[in-house]
């Protein structure tokens, strides 16, 4: 399963801390993808099984420049059914409302699989 929350405003956007919750997954992953073509790596952990709930502090907090964006992944190895698969990524970041794109029920969300 994979995200990718870009900045489209003009000025840089801070990443503060990314919250997941999650349905056994093996792996989290998120990742800067620069406009440069560099992506420096965030964060990359593993999970035990029965894990639902992380929450990870960025510090130093990373910058999205104009045009930047993060991309998170989650990895499912345990042979798990399709429909058992879940993963949602909450991102805390400022300045407000600078990422992600506004759904019809009025909340930010970024395109996924």
């Amino acid at each position: 399963m994979d995200a990718s929350c870009a900045n489209g405003t003009s000025t840089p956007v801070t990443l503060l801390a990314l919250w997941s919750g999650l349905r056994d997954p093996a792996e989290i992953r998120a990742e800067i993808q620069r406009t440069d073509g560099t992506s420096p790596l965030l964060l990359e952990q593993p999970f035990g099984l029965g894990t639902t709930k992380v929450r990870h502090e960025f510090d130093p907090a990373p910058v999205l420049a104009p045009g930047d964006s993060i991309g998170l992944q989650c990895s499912f190895e345990r042979g798990l059914p399709g429909a058992e698969w879940r993963c949602d990524h909450f991102l805390l970041a400022y300045p407000a409302n600078a990422l992600g794109g506004v759904t019809a029920g009025g909340v930010r969300a970024c395109p996924g699989e």
